[in-house]
């Protein structure tokens, strides 16, 4: 029995240490999670200003660093760090893609920025948001073709993902579809009311 304790007292003293473990690394992710979540706000509202050059190096330093965090992980404590990390990557996804897509540039893909697919299908649906604003902004500036372009994005976009159909405990898009059939409305009107001097 003592024998028996002993072992069992060793596996415990094991697991205590991994546990540890686990725990400093869910701290470290919080941490970092707060770090990565402004810069990728950071950069939308550079790029909102037209700073895209500013909003592209801001992301990618943010990518880098969530990058080489989780580069540092394995096991247990990489899958730990990943679900922590889920909301911030998916609004670095959103981010680079906003960036790029006000910029005219190809989009990245999942594995150019070391997200899942989730993570960035949601920031690809959250960054088609974005656009709504980016439409505005250009109406302020008399630039209604380049506010069409962009409703152009919006409604290829909402049409893919609305083919996207999975449980929202999956993939929670179905809300965002909506909000962006919704804003793509919005902005045609916005648009019409412009070219119009101003008169509805």
């Amino acid at each position: 029995m003592t024998r028996m304790l002993e072992k069992i007292t060793k596996v415990i003293d094991r697991c205590d240490q991994h546990l540890k473990g686990l725990e400093q690394t869910r701290e470290e992710s919080i941490r970092l999670s707060r770090d990565l979540l402004r810069d990728a706000r950071k950069a939308v509202s550079l790029a909102h200003r037209g700073l895209l050059q500013e909003a592209e190096e801001v992301v990618r330093s943010a990518i880098s660093r969530y990058n080489a965090f989780l580069s540092g992980l394995s096991g247990d404590a990489r899958q730990l760090a990943y679900v922590s990390l889920a909301q911030a990557s998916q609004e670095l996804a959103e981010a680079i893609l906003v960036v790029k897509m006000l910029s005219g540039a190809d989009p990245p893909l999942p594995e150019d920025l070391g997200v899942g697919c989730r993570e960035y299908v949601l920031g690809l649906a959250d960054a088609a948001l974005e656009l709504r604003r980016a439409a505005l902004n250009l109406l302020n500036r008399g630039d209604l073709e380049g506010a069409r372009r962009l409703v152009a994005v919006m409604e290829g976009l909402m049409d893919r993902l609305s083919m996207l159909v999975y449980p929202d405990s999956l993939l929670p898009v179905r809300h965002k579809v909506d909000t962006l059939r919704a804003l793509i409305d919005r902005t045609k009107s916005d648009i019409l009311y412009s070219a119009g001097g101003g008169i509805r």
